[in-house]
């Protein structure tokens, strides 16, 4: 743990861009990041890299001063390093504890959207940071993030990082001049920020531009109304509060915004915008609705707007103005297409909505206790043992989801059928086809998951029909065919950050094992490949389908953040027409 003062080390790096040429900038011994093309230079100073131009920090110095007054006196300065660690949780007497509320309450919306884009590490683009707190938090909950702000105060801006415990990437940048390459992100947060934007459209296309397919934006915190007066109403109130220095704070942007106009700019963005509805309870409630009598106008809305994700989800979500989905919409159109789904069976949404946000908080509590941490699972009477840097099957769902859909090889088959389990992560899935009759053989290219799954074969006594290999897809078996191979594939492509994220994470796995598939596969052999509709569904059955493979699903399941299915694929008959 980092002492209080000291930046803690970073677990991730993101790749930077000049601020002036956008030519990828080489990182030298002493953190400085230069450009080759236009000698611009970019300094690390005291743990933040300062990407902002000469010209934009002159150009925006006036406001930062004026920001700092006004922070100031709201009580926002010297706190000791505890403060900044228990954010968003304060004091309830501290002076501002009601803005807190609203900022934990948004950061519970917030863990239901993680939830949904995946139980892995994200790498997560915290626009606004303010302090850091939220960057902090996501970090500690095993996220790679990066914190950009304009403001680099020790107190109240990027500077704050030396009070946590835990590393994360800080930027002082611009939104629309961000230093990043494009397409590193699986989320971007604007974090009570995008109301100071002149540019709502122009901020949010290079935010989208930041993401990777199928990532998402979210708005959290931005004072929203239902009409341009309530927001009129709440500057005249702000200004009457504090003077000229609230004003000098909103002439950067309009100061809120509203749900029209989110939807206008989400629309002409392409990433489609949907509120998420506060779960708050009554309480949540009536806080608001007394705050409209004090201050006779209508109360701000400070929920979860979220950004690029598939449509008809079950958990509360749902189209703001214009901008639901639909064939033809800009939303559909950028989102990877899915197995269809009979929505209209599922019985009223109220109550489904319901039950599903119930089940998401406890099910985020049972993942904090058994991600990343050496645990016994057991699946089916089966003893699995997962090791920190292994991927869970159980609480990732797809590993048990595959080794079910195994089934008993076929009694006129070969006498002694072969499966090949690649990616065998735990072993999950080599331990059940042995089970069934087949003699398998699991390799995996991380370490740690090669040792866990030799533990388990020893633990299942059957290491007598299962051999655990080191090596990359079909290198380990070069020269071998088998009856049934089985893939979990990583759902999203990236460069890996650590072992763990070798499960999540690849460049070109998906042509490489299917260009492959073929030489381990004997004539009559199935594969079975696990995908989600969160992953690069289309991406795997458009590679078998060039290899030549006849691929049908096998085995659906919907989950409601996600769909599961099993495919198997066979060699094609020849003269057959692919699907």
């Amino acid at each position: 743990m980092a002492k209080p003062g000291t930046p803690a080390e970073l677990a991730w790096t993101p790749q930077f861009v000049c601020p002036r040429c956008a030519t990828s900038l080489t990182t030298f011994s002493s953190g400085t990041l230069g450009c080759g093309a236009c000698q611009t230079a970019v300094p690390l100073r005291d743990g933040i890299y300062r990407c902002l131009r000469p010209e934009r920090l002159k150009e925006i110095e006036p406001f930062l001063a004026h920001y700092r007054r006004v922070r100031e006196e709201d009580g926002y300065r010297h706190r000791e390093s505890a403060y900044y660690r228990s954010l968003p949780r304060v004091d309830p007497h501290d002076a501002q504890a009601a803005r807190w509320r609203v900022r934990h309450e948004s950061f519970r919306h917030l863990v239901r959207v993680l939830l949904r884009l995946g139980r892995r590490p994200l790498r997560i683009l915290d626009l606004g940071a303010g302090n850091g707190w939220l960057s902090h938090r996501l970090t500690a909950l095993g996220h790679r993030c990066v914190a950009l702000d304009w403001l680099d105060d020790v107190e109240d801006g990027l500077g704050a990082q030396r009070h946590y415990p835990v590393g994360f990437t800080c930027v002082q940048a611009d939104f629309d001049e961000l230093p990043l390459a494009p397409g590193q992100f699986d989320l971007a947060v604007f974090n009570a920020s995008l109301h100071y934007s002149p540019d709502f459209v122009g901020t949010l296309r290079h935010a989208r531009g930041m993401l990777v397919a199928g990532g998402a934006l979210v708005v959290m915190d931005s004072p929203v109304f239902a009409t341009e007066q309530g927001g009129h109403r709440m500057l005249a109130a702000q200004q009457i509060d504090a003077g000229a220095m609230h004003r000098s704070v909103v002439q950067w942007g309009e100061g809120y915004l509203t749900k029209s106009g989110l939807a206008r700019a989400g629309r002409d963005a392409r990433v489609g915008v949907r509120w998420i509805p506060s779960r708050g309870g009554p309480s949540w409630a009536a806080r608001r609705w007394l705050a409209g009598l004090k201050e006779r106008r209508e109360p701000a809305k400070f929920g979860i707007w979220l950004g690029g994700w598939p449509p008809a989800r079950p958990d509360g979500a749902r189209p703001l103005g214009s901008c639901a989905s639909g064939p033809g919409s800009p939303e559909s159109a950028s989102q990877p297409e899915g197995p269809a789904v009979n929505r209209s069976a599922r019985g009223p949404i109220s109550l489904r909505g319901g039950l599903w946000r119930w089940w998401l908080r406890l099910r985020h509590q049972t993942l904090g206790r058994r991600y990343r941490r050496l645990v016994l699972e057991r699946v089916d009477g089966v003893p699995l043992v997962v090791l920190p840097e292994v991927f869970n099957p159980v609480l990732f769902r797809t590993g048990v989801f595959l080794a079910r859909s195994v089934r008993p090889p076929d009694p006129a088959g070969a006498a002694e059928p072969r499966a090949l389990d690649v990616g065998t992560g735990s072993g999950i899935g080599a331990i059940f086809a042995s089970r069934l009759g087949y003699r398998v053989v699991g390799v995996d290219l991380n370490p740690e998951a090669v040792r866990c799954a030799r533990l388990n074969v020893l633990l299942n006594d059957v290491e007598g029909r299962v051999e655990i290999r080191s090596g990359d897809l079909f290198a380990p078996v070069a020269g071998n065919q088998f009856d049934l191979v089985l893939f979990n594939p990583p759902f999203f492509r990236g460069t890996p950050a650590d072992r763990l994220d070798l499960a999540w994470r690849a460049t070109d796995v998906i042509e490489r094992f299917a260009g492959g598939l073929g030489g381990a596969l004997s004539p009559s052999g199935e594969a079975l490949i696990v995908l989600s509709t969160d992953g690069e569904s289309r991406a795997m059955l458009a590679a078998l389908d060039a290899a030549a493979f006849a691929v049908r699903p096998v085995a659906r399941r919907d989950f409601g953040n996600e769909i599961l299915t099993v495919y198997s694929a066979r060699r094609r008959t020849p003269g057959a027409s692919s699907a």
